[in-house]
């Protein structure tokens, strides 16, 4: 059964909502309480969701959907689970309204229960299961979706290392605007510089620096004259990649990226080399990422798609703002200084 567009983007977004919370979840105490938070919302959204699917009338409280939702599924079948998002409900209630925090246990618990409501409840109400339903059709940019989907697709079939390839590409694709410029288009404000995409390596500074090579003469000073040109390729080379990578951390930190979150993405997968023809994916011999590490990567990907989003829609130019090459500027009012001051 095919789910309507709308209804498919409703429940990658309730899924990613549970992921979320999973994620928190593992986080150690008190972080880990948020995990009921995003939990419950996630529910919440399922309820409401479900309830629309299924065409369900007027407004109900969280403890209330489930016998709406009953109502409209086939006679002898119901919703499974009811009673742990209760228990949910409660602990959310307890920590919420009045400060009562989780044991890990709680948190466990919580977690098991949301996940096995929604690979429960899923087939009965939307004929999917719920594994199907793809993070990624919460994400608006076409490619970046494609090469989602595609990283799921691939793990799914058992091959993470091709499943990372994909993210990887992915989030390439995702920086590659803001870190390289685009034509006649308006540079990123987020670019700084386009310089050293592409730094000379050692040894290309050292042959360009180095003198003439020359019979006769000193030949201790044309060794000393080596030496010192040795040592200026290698200072050359060391300030221009700290320059790379503090322009990468204040690319980063301006576009609210998660610092840490994004080190830990780069650790775990393959280094994209581009080429005039292809893209080249490499990794260290025996390259082996564990289905939680795709899981994290999957859902750093997501989530950096979504903060693009607001991102791109926040930078798009208004109408009538001309290519940067048409561009003329004109006053357009003029006052006298000290004029409407106070």
């Amino acid at each position: 059964m095919a789910l309507d567009l709308e209804v498919a983007r409703r429940l990658a977004y309730i899924r990613y909502l549970h992921q979320l919370g999973i994620d928190q979840g593992k986080l150690p105490p008190p972080m880990s309480s948020v995990a009921l938070l995003m939990l419950h919302d996630a529910i919440e959204s399922y309820y409401l969701l479900a309830g629309e699917h299924l065409g369900t009338t007027g407004s109900y409280d969280f403890d209330g959907y489930p016998a709406a939702i009953n109502a409209k599924l086939p006679t002898g079948t119901s919703i499974t689970g009811k009673q742990a998002m209760k228990r949910l409900n409660k602990a959310r209630v307890a920590l919420k309204h009045h400060g009562l925090h989780p044991d890990p246990a709680a948190i466990d618990l919580a977690v098991s229960d949301a996940a096995t409501f929604m690979a429960a409840n899923t087939p009965l109400i939307f004929g999917v299961d719920y594994e199907t339903v793809s993070m990624a059709d919460v994400i608006t940019q076409q490619q970046i979706r494609d090469l989602v989907k595609a990283a799921e697709t691939s793990s799914a079939a058992g091959d993470r290392i091709d499943a990372m390839c994909s993210l990887a590409h992915a989030m390439q694709q995702l920086l590659m605007p803001h870190s390289r410029g685009n034509g006649f288009d308006d540079p990123s404000p987020f670019q700084f510089s386009s310089r050293f995409t592409w730094p000379l390596s050692e040894y290309d500074i050292k042959e360009a620096l180095s003198p003439p090579r020359i019979r006769g003469g000193d030949s201790r000073l044309r060794l000393e004259a080596h030496r010192n040109t040795d040592r200026l390729a290698r200072q050359i080379k060391d300030n221009a990649d700290t320059l790379k990578k503090v322009t990468e951390l204040v690319r980063l930190v301006a576009m609210g990226f998660d610092r840490a979150g994004y080190e830990r993405f780069k650790r775990l997968t393959p280094v994209v080399r581009m080429y005039s023809t292809e893209y080249e994916f490499a990794a260290v011999k025996g390259y082996d990422p564990s289905a939680e590490e795709y899981q994290f990567c999957h859902q750093f990907v997501i989530g950096c798609a979504i903060r693009f989003s607001a991102i791109e829609a926040n930078l798009s130019s208004p109408t009538w703002w001309p290519p940067r090459h048409q561009r003329e500027w004109e006053p357009i009012k003029r006052i006298k200084i000290g004029e409407g001051d106070d």
